[in-house]
């Protein structure tokens, strides 16, 4: 990703990083966070991680655009990807917290009268006999 940033950098007819400094840091900070936090939950859950990544389509966007200088103004690219990015992180975001962070549904399920499921843990007292006295 930075060889991405530096080469739209380089081939900006326009100064597009030196004009808009604050929106292309930010546009590529957040596709950034993004896989960074991509990174730590793959790593926290053991899971995979996809080379494909919505996160890239703000860079790649960028990158088409300074390569085949289309007519659409930079500037406006610039937004747009920053957006994309914006709202592509917190969409990430938001469906971490929902899928990992909120309780189930369903109600849960009872033990049925199981016996073991009654007789307390060791920090019950149940070394000593206690839960049998009650």
């Amino acid at each position: 990703m930075i060889v991405l940033a530096a080469m739209i950098y380089k081939k900006s007819a326009v100064q597009l990083f030196e004009r808009h400094l604050c929106l292309y840091i930010l546009t590529f900070g957040l596709v950034s966070a993004k896989i960074t936090n991509q990174l730590v939950v793959a790593h926290m859950t053991k899971s995979e991680m996809y080379l494909y990544d919505t996160a890239f389509i703000s860079p790649a966007l960028l990158f088409l655009d300074q390569c085949f200088n289309s007519f659409i103004d930079k500037y406006i690219v610039l937004w747009i990807a920053l957006i994309l990015s914006l709202f592509d992180l917190l969409r990430y975001c938001v469906s971490m917290c929902n899928r990992n962070c909120c309780p189930p549904a369903h109600p849960p399920v009872p033990h049925q009268g199981l016996p073991h499921a009654l007789k307390p843990s060791l920090g019950m007292g149940a070394a000593t006999g206690e839960w049998k006295k009650r």
